[in-house]
């Protein structure tokens, strides 16, 4: 983890130091959330020191090596490629407020650990000369060692012997300690020393002490020691009090709320809840004041409070932690109460009964008082004289304070009583088995029936409201309100879906049903479903409390769960709300599962406010006046990456092979308090355009990954929903292959490119060939046609001419035949005439050279257009190119076509012929400045006329593209384009 980033996390810690939870010293060790890992869940043995860094893990010192574990994985240290640890054996530990770790290794050697890199100090001038038993830093930031051979101090990179020169004289150092004063205690074979803040001589207390242990301090100051042969006390001389508590002790620790904990010599650990009311007494085991864990966990060696304030305890076995739970479990008899039934009293106490042969409990702080007389109770209802009703096997128990009396149910009933209620007479209605509703009253079990509009069987949930109706509930989505004057019951139809009713509570305008299908709220006449915020609906809910502060609790199937008055609000706004709500299970201190009870709510609130929930394993309570939130977010880090056999940690630059593909990364956050409950989200940059939710889950897979830079974030929220916003981050990489290079890809698209351009070429250049072939074809088949014409038809044509010439002349003039042969031989020559023009249309034109070509549109004034005014001029660019003759034909004819249009419709002042030779083509413009063209004329041609369709066909024959645009009053523009290699032709 970066320095920034540790450094950050080190002052979010302190900042919410003194907001940190504690373990509550009004609960006993029993009440505390207890929990132990062995090396069955992978927990090392026979552990010799625990400490804490600023990134939130515990590192665990054993002779089986240095662990760290984030509350879920131990994972053993292994040293990077070149470091090589001097032992396995890891004797203790101490962290700096840097995110380092000093290690001292057994029988020599030292350690410090920061950011992943591990400095080893093995060399004589580097260790002190003998073993460091333990560690201290000072005030001043100064590292203190204890060793078998006196104190010694780092001075740059070396130890530093402190002696005579120091008051101190050598032996062997058991213990360290800086109090909050900044005083350095040390506890040696010698006795106990101390040396002020800011001198350089110890000083001696003039008290007689025994071979000392262990030194600690509480948090009114006084220092403590263990010390062989006798117990804890505070050091003689430094208060009123002596106490002694307990026997041989292996370590110290006063909690954040001064409870004081002892590992013992002997197996086991003890706890003194309030040390500060001691006076000179002695504290043996068996002492009302001394608390002994019950729990076989080994030997006891280290005490630790990590900044959550979780208790944590070593031992040869493994490793044990204390933490805070919402829920107290209620420690009952050895014979557990089986379906309990639950009646609040007064003062905060509470009445348990059971269906079975167990007595009836009273609860009243830790005291439970047991009355024998009453048993097998499965309902109780309280009158409002105060009088307390228990329906039991074979009739109704009266309790009146302590006093009870009984009456037996009517002969041939049913056994069980399963609902008590009032009735309106001020007596019961009692239901029995089968039979329904009985009448009792005074002592007497009458023949009065409930009305007949009510359901014949007994309800199974029944409520007096305030207003001193009866709610009661039934199978098949059913209710029925009982009130003075009227019966009303409702049903599916009226919006109720939740099976079995179990429970009613409310004191309206609305109330609120737990059934076997979940929750639901009668709110202006109708029923709502209620939805859970997420995918997981509400499951059977067996208990229910509304407490005056808004809230809701519910005893559900998979724990209790708490609704905000937030929520609540919400939901009484908008019974389609999605609700928001936390639950609390056995991770929360729930001793079991839910119970499932008969027609009692199995969630009840005492006079004192707290609120208590059955269980198939006894009983639990919360104070919801006291729930603690874990306020301090947790520290994000990321294990390591790994594609196939290559595993990179975050102090290594992760940089995969070639080809590298699929992708598992792991990551943690060190939240030891619930880590079951941390849940994470993570985004890929350079892959996920969004942030995931990973739940819990601590490992993310990716597959297919290409080529590049990749940043991969985490972040995370504690048990309590507090993120870390800042999470952790690592960049990594993936080279390209040579085929995946930006080169590669950038020459495959060249190549390709390449070929596609070069097959164009070939196809254009077999077009053009085809093109070419068919106009010299076609050119071909025009001149042998036109020289056949000439051979024979116009040769036959100009004999008759003749014949009929000579004919004519041999007539006399007067001769009436004559004027018929003269039109005869003037026809003749028409027919000649037309033939010939016919023929010259199919010889090539007299441009024959292309420069005849500007000559032919420049002669065209001339023949159509005798003496016309206006400017007339015919523009040639670009080199001259040898054209193919009959794509010169039709460009010519084409371009005639037009200029006639121009000169003898077009009324313009200025007409103008460009030729533009380019290397790609052939480009024919033909403009004028007259009245331009009407735009239907433009789309289809004038009616009757050729002109206009027949450019247009003319160009579609020989591939080129003719475009004409004009609008009236403003001129006509032509343009005729003729691809190079059409119109080009190559020697």
């Amino acid at each position: 983890m970066p320095l920034i980033r540790v450094l950050c996390v080190g002052v979010i810690a302190l900042l919410w130091c003194d907001a940190v939870r504690a373990l509550d010293r009004e609960r006993t060790l029993a009440q505390i959330h207890f929990t132990t890992w062995t090396a069955r869940e992978g927990a090392p043995s026979q552990i010799s020191a625990l400490a804490q860094t600023t990134d939130g893990y515990l590192w665990i010192g054993s002779t089986r090596g240095l662990f760290r574990f984030d509350g879920v994985q131990f994972d053993p240290y292994v040293p990077p490629p070149g470091v090589k640890l001097p032992s396995h054996n890891s004797y203790t530990l101490m962290a700096t407020p840097d995110n380092g770790l000093w290690i001292s290794f057994r029988p020599s050697g030292l350690g410090f650990l920061k950011d992943g890199q591990m400095t080893v100090y093995t060399r004589p001038d580097e260790i002190p000369r003998s073993q460091v038993y333990r560690f201290a830093r000072d005030r001043e930031g100064r590292i203190w060692a204890g060793t078998h051979d006196g104190l010694v101090l780092r001075q740059g990179n070396r130890w530093i012997v402190i002696g005579a020169d120091w008051n101190l004289a050598p032996s062997r150092i058991r213990d360290l300690l800086v109090d909050r004063a900044g005083t350095l205690w040390v506890a040696s074979d010698n006795g106990i020393a101390f040396l002020p803040l800011g001198t350089r001589r110890f000083q001696t207390p003039a008290v007689p002490v025994g071979l000392i242990r262990r030194i600690t301090q509480d948090r009114n100051g006084r220092i403590w020691i263990s010390e062989a042969g006798r117990g804890a006390r505070p050091l003689p001389g430094t208060g009123n009090s002596n106490p002694e508590v307990g026997g041989d002790a292996q370590d110290l620790l006063f909690d954040r709320q001064g409870s004081l904990w002892i590992a013992e010599f002997r197996e086991g650990v003890d706890r003194v809840r309030f040390p500060e009311r001691l006076g000179n007494e002695r504290l043996k085991p068996g002492h009302p004041d001394l608390e002994q864990l019950q729990e076989p966990i080994g030997l006891a060696n280290n005490l630790l409070e990590d900044r959550e304030g979780n208790i944590w305890i070593s031992t040869v076995m493994g490793l044990a932690r204390f933490r805070h739970s919402h829920l107290v479990p209620v420690k009952l008899p050895a014979h557990l109460p089986r379906f309990m039934t639950l009646l609040p009293g007064s003062d905060g106490d509470v009445w348990v009964g059971s269906a079975a042969p167990k007595p009836l409990l009273q609860l009243r702080g830790e005291e439970v008082t047991a009355h024998d007389s009453v048993q097998w109770t499965s309902s109780v209802y309280r009158d409002p004289t105060g009088i307390v009703w228990w329906g039991a096997h074979g009739g109704l128990w009266r309790q009146e304070q302590n006093r009870f009396s009984f009456f037996a149910q009517p002969p041939g009933t049913p056994d069980w009583i399963w609902e008590v209620m009032r009735a309106d007479d001020d007596g019961l209605w009692v239901g029995l088995g089968d039979v329904g509703l009985v009448h009792f009253k005074n002592g007497v079990w009458t023949n009065r029936k409930p009305p007949p509009a009510l359901p014949a069987r007994v309800p199974s949930a029944s409520y007096r409201d305030p207003f001193g109706a009866l709610w009661l509930g039934y199978t098949g989505n059913r209710v029925c309100h009982w009130g003075r004057e009227q019966i009303r019951c409702y049903f599916a139809s009226d919006g109720l879906n939740v099976g079995r009713i179990r429970v009613i509570r409310g004191a309206g305008p609305h109330y609120w049903l737990g059934g076997e299908l979940g929750l639901a709220l009668f709110q202006n006449g109708r029923f709502r479903t209620i939805n859970a915020a997420g995918n997981e609906p509400f499951g059977t809910v067996s208990g229910l409390i509304a407490t005056k502060d808004g809230s809701l609790w519910l005893n559900e199937m998979r724990g209790v769960v708490w609704i905000a008055p937030s929520e609540v609000r919400l939901l009484l706004a908008n019974p389609n709300h999605a609700v928001r709500y936390q639950r609390f299970d056995y991770l929360d201190g729930l001793p079991g599962a839910v119970q499932m009870n008969w027609t009692c709510s199995t969630a009840i609130e005492a006079t004192d406010g707290r609120l208590w929930f059955a269980t198939d394993n006894g009983l639990a309570r919360i104070d919801p006046a006291h729930i603690t939130r874990n306020r301090i977010p947790p520290p994000v880090s990321i294990r390591w990456l790994r594609s196939g056999d290559q595993r990179f940690t975050p102090a290594e630059k992760a940089v995969f092979p070639i080809d590298t593909q699929d992708l598992e990364i792991a990551y943690t956050a060190a939240s030891l308090s619930i880590p079951e409950r941390v849940r994470f989200r993570y985004k890929l940059e350079g892959a996920d355009e969004q942030w995931r939710d990973a739940g819990t889950r601590r490992e993310v897979f990716y597959t297919k990954l290409s080529p590049g830079e990749y940043r991969f974030r985490v972040i995370a929220s504690n048990n309590d929903g507090l993120w870390n916003e800042a999470g952790a981050s690592l960049a990594f990489s993936i080279p390209p292959a040579f085929y995946q290079t930006k080169w590669f890809i950038a020459l495959c698209i060249a190549a390709m490119a390449g070929s596609i351009w070069l097959a164009y070429l070939m196809r254009m250049r077999q077009i053009t060939a085809r093109m070419q072939d068919r106009l010299d074809q076609r050119l071909d088949e025009r001149l042998r046609i036109a020289q056949d014409l000439h051979d024979t038809l116009f040769q036959g044509f100009l004999s008759v001419s003749i014949q009929l010439h000579v004919a004519t002349d041999s007539l006399p003039d007067e001769s009436p035949t004559k004027p018929l042969l003269q039109r005869l031989l003037q026809t003749v020559r028409q027919v000649t005439e037309d033939g010939r023009r016919a023929l010259r249309g199919l010889r090539p034109s007299d441009t024959q050279e292309n420069s005849e070509l500007e000559q032919a549109f420049s002669r065209v004034r001339n023949e159509v257009a005798r003496g016309s005014a206006g400017d007339f001029r015919v523009v040639v660019s670009g080199r001259p190119q040898l054209l193919h003759p009959l794509i010169r034909d039709e460009v010519y004819r084409i371009g005639r076509e037009s200029l006639v249009n121009a000169f003898q419709h077009a009324q313009a002042e200025m007409v103008e012929v460009e030729l533009e030779y380019l290397p790609q083509n052939l480009r024919i413009m033909i403009r004028d400045d007259g009245k331009g063209i009407d735009a239907d004329v433009l789309r289809s041609g004038r009616a009757g006329h050729l002109g206009l369709p027949g450019m247009r066909e003319r160009a579609e024959r020989i591939g080129a593209r003719l475009s004409v645009s004009s609008r009236v009053g403003a001129g006509t523009e032509i343009v005729l384009i003729v691809p190079g290699r059409i119109a080009y032709r190559t020697l």
